[in-house]
């Protein structure tokens, strides 16, 4: 009997030290919980502030702002008030020359810091008469990272 006793301590002992082994092991586990993952993504620095002027002929509208660091390209936008869709227009915008305000014709620019692009009413976009529209202009850096859209103010088209 004294036999059977050992054999039978012996296996208990035994199931004790798996078990508490086993509780060791789960004490340093996760908790099995959602990994929190942290996305870091880089953006361009934003242009300050967006300008949209309709010329005096109203056949164009400028849109100008201020040059950004490390600005590689500048995209152009439009929206119309109370719609969600952007859409955005291929423009050449340049710090070169600027735009005169009466017929949207090309002069020159003094102040290199300071870009504009001209938009030709029914020739590069085509607004709807009598609706209000926005103008905005998103950075893109010389890492590829885009900059949020800034806006202009909300203009009238005639």
């Amino acid at each position: 009997m004294k036999a059977t006793q050992k054999w039978s301590t012996m296996l208990l002992a035994g199931m004790a030290a798996m078990v508490l082994s086993f509780g060791l092991v789960l004490a340093g586990c996760d908790d099995g919980g959602v990994q929190e993952v942290k996305v870091v993504t880089d953006k361009a620095n934003a242009v300050a502030a967006v300008t949209a002027t309709l010329t005096s002929d109203d056949l164009g509208v400028i849109i100008s702002w201020d040059a950004v660091d490390n600005a590689y390209d500048y995209n152009i936008y439009y929206q119309q008030e109370g719609k969600k869709t952007i859409q955005s227009f291929s423009s050449y915008a340049q710090n070169a020359k600027t735009y005169d305000p009466a017929d949207g014709t090309e002069i020159t620019n003094t102040d290199v810091d300071k870009w504009s692009v001209l938009a030709e009413l029914n020739s590069r976009i085509s607004l709807i008469s009598s609706k209000k529209y926005r103008f905005g202009v998103q950075v893109t850096d010389f890492s590829y990272n885009d900059s949020d859209i800034v806006w202009s103010g909300y203009i009238a088209v005639p």
